[in-house]
């Protein structure tokens, strides 16, 4: 965030810019309703990366009317850019909980 203010003789003026930037990384699963022991794949996932980035400027000055009585005149813009990347696979859960799949995962058939 950067600010600026500025006062000359007859009007302050304010300056103010700012950006920021998020990255979210989430990777469910879920297990579909039947686990079988055979290879098949018993569970989906969709990892998914969501980058947001906002940038806001404001600018504006102020007039003084009358003693205790300020009018401000100003303009303010705020934009905003999202992406968002997601990739479906699937892979093999055995019912006995004893494997972790690695990441990333393709949709691909498991060896049987």
């Amino acid at each position: 965030m950067l600010g600026y203010i500025h006062e000359p003789r007859s009007t302050p003026e304010d300056s103010l810019a700012s950006n920021a930037l998020c990255n979210i990384i989430d990777i469910p699963g879920f297990l579909r309703p039947t686990l079988r022991k055979d290879g098949t794949h018993g569970a989906d996932t969709q990892p998914q990366k969501r980058r947001t980035q906002a940038g806001y400027i404001d600018a504006h000055f102020s007039v003084t009317l009358l003693e205790g009585l300020t009018l401000p005149h100003g303009a303010g813009m705020l934009c905003r850019q999202v992406r968002q990347t997601s990739i479906k696979g699937a892979y093999h859960a055995p019912p006995s909980g004893d494997m972790i799949p690695r990441m990333p995962i393709a949709d691909v058939p498991s060896p049987s």
